[in-house]
């Protein structure tokens, strides 16, 4: 639930702390009603659409979480808990080593599909970003080191080429082509050639239906 705090301090440091602690939005006394209402609603309406959207990761099996600035997660999908639990890390309490790994790392401003392999564990992980909710959390995949890679999987199960499961890869997570072309350092032009390639390997006409076959094949994998 979204919260929207009054205030009747001006001081930009007290309207940062409020905000710091949770607050999404806030209003200063005196309180124009109809102003609230609209508040409301436009934070109530982002919030349906985030839990929308959580949901429909929740049911892809994938291993992708959030984390804010400090390294703190935010918010996983239960598959990502499941492996958090395999390393012993509880990720959510800011105390331990892999907080202070992860804030680390988000501090040197990762790009789409940076890694960095996580150390010490008890379990071997890595991390993959894969982008940035608009709140300034990062959405980071979680990978376990104990299985192939995604696109290795992708390559094994669909007869791709190397550079064709990597294109795909990042197209089932929702990557425009010229965002495709930066992670993977060629040009927009190139992974529409990929994709070319692709479509008619896996029998499918368009972005959307190859994104679903290597989504599948992942949650399965």
């Amino acid at each position: 639930i979204p919260v929207i705090f009054m205030t009747g301090l001006s001081d930009t440091d007290d309207i940062v702390r409020g905000l710091e602690v949770g607050g999404v939005d806030y209003l200063v006394k005196p309180i124009n009603p109809t102003e609230l209402l609209a508040l409301m609603k436009v934070h109530l309406s982002n919030a349906r659409l985030t839990k929308s959207a959580q949901s429909a990761l929740d049911s892809t099996g994938q291993h992708l979480f959030t984390a804010d600035e400090k390294g703190i997660v935010r918010w996983a999908t239960p598959q990502t808990y499941a492996l958090f639990a395999k390393a012993n890390i509880s990720p959510t309490d800011g105390s331990e080593a892999f907080t202070k790994m992860l804030s680390q790392w988000l501090a040197g401003s990762p790009q789409d599909g940076d890694s960095l392999n996580l150390e010490a564990l008890e379990y071997p992980l890595s991390l993959k970003r894969v982008g940035k909710h608009s709140n300034g959390d990062q959405l980071i995949k979680l990978i376990d080191g104990n299985k192939p890679t995604e696109a290795a999987l992708l390559k094994a199960n669909l007869d791709l080429t190397e550079r064709e499961a990597e294109v795909l890869f990042w197209i089932a997570n929702g990557k425009t082509n010229r965002e495709a072309a930066e992670i993977l350092s060629m040009s927009p032009r190139t992974v529409n050639k990929h994709l070319e390639m692709i479509f008619p390997k896996l029998g499918v006409e368009n972005r959307t239906a190859a994104a679903g076959v290597a989504l599948r094949v992942l949650t399965q994998g």
